[in-house]
């Protein structure tokens, strides 16, 4: 699966530093710096490409390992990764 450049953009938001710059008490707070200066035009393409991967037969565990693939440090955990993504999805909405 071709992964979207700007999907993987945001994958690569998410390195250790991330704390140094989001308090991340909320999870709303790491959703907004994710999706903080998208255009129109990618927040369209990129809840469409989000939303592909949602209703596609990939299992958990292949959407966390997605989201590495993508360039994430950060491991998104198996029972959290589709919520995690439906925020993103919705936000960019």
């Amino acid at each position: 699966m071709e992964i979207l450049p700007r999907f993987r953009e945001m994958a690569r938001m998410m390195h250790q530093n991330v704390p140094l710059f989001v308090s991340m008490a909320e999870e709303s707070e790491l959703i907004e710096y994710l999706v903080e200066g998208e255009s129109a035009g990618d927040a369209t393409a990129t809840s469409d490409f989000i939303d592909s991967l949602l209703s596609s037969d990939l299992t958990d565990k292949d959407l966390a390992d997605l989201w590495i693939k993508a360039g994430s440090d950060w491991f998104v955990s198996e029972p959290g990764i589709r919520r995690f993504l439906t925020l993103l999805r919705d936000r960019l909405r």
